[in-house]
């Protein structure tokens, strides 16, 4: 019979494997995320009215892109803007629209 003791060390032993397992060993095909893959653009600021509403960007490409970091003086619908950014290939969001990105630079487009 399995004592109690032996059974929390059992657990604790499962846990710490677990997490020292790469995300790569499950999953052959996953990605580490690139967080130097940095992108330039031009677009179009919009208010998209989807789970509660949030502001994305439309590229002059037609791609979307969903900040995670867009500055309230650039939270205007309609706004043209040049921006800067990397992908977040490592995170997800709510709204499930867009590549996620992290604007390092955004700035008017005149």
């Amino acid at each position: 019979m399995i004592s109690i003791v032996s059974l929390g060390a059992l657990i604790g032993f499962l846990i710490f494997g677990i997490t020292v397992i790469n995300a790569s060993t499950i999953f052959p095909n996953y990605k580490t995320p690139n967080l130097e893959e940095k992108i330039m653009g031009q677009g179009e600021v919009i208010y998209i009215d989807l789970e509660g509403g949030f502001f994305g960007i439309i590229s002059n490409d037609g791609k979307h892109f969903n900040p995670i970091n867009l500055p309230p003086e650039y939270k205007i619908d309609g706004l043209k803007v040049f921006f800067e950014a990397i992908i977040r290939n490592d995170l997800v969001s709510f709204y499930m629209w867009g590549y996620i990105i992290e604007l390092i630079n955004i700035r008017f487009q005149f």
